[in-house]
């Protein structure tokens, strides 16, 4: 099966727990690139938040690839998902940034929350 840009449209719209990540579009570009034959590169891993990162309020991953085209991400503190995290590719080329939502009330991100990744 093969998704069109109809339907990555409507995976962006229902995805509203990586709101700023459009997932459809990124599922429609692997499939893509694939079809064209094209290698696409990933890297994934896990990083526990220091405290200089509780104290910066983000924690910045290196990913190691060149450019970040896209990602998935999840921050998890004590086991348990942390929800209204923002994630963004960094300022730095190959890097993502995970911090609180602004318009979210609860925790920012604290030393020991695992941040699990795989970028593209």
């Amino acid at each position: 099966m093969s998704l069109t840009t109809a339907q990555a449209n409507k995976v962006n719209r229902s995805n509203r727990a990586c709101k700023d990540a459009s997932l459809g579009t990124a599922v429609l570009n692997l499939e893509t690139a694939a079809a064209a034959g094209t290698t696409v590169l990933g890297a994934s891993g896990s990083v526990a938040a220091s405290s200089a990162d509780a104290s910066n309020a983000k924690v910045a991953v290196a990913t190691g690839l060149t450019t970040v085209n896209g990602f998935v991400a999840q921050v998890r503190r004590s086991g348990s998902a942390m929800p209204f995290m923002k994630m963004i590719s960094g300022s730095v080329a190959g890097t993502i940034e995970i911090y609180k939502d602004p318009t979210y009330t609860g925790s920012a991100i604290a030393a020991g929350d695992v941040v699990t990744w795989f970028a593209f």
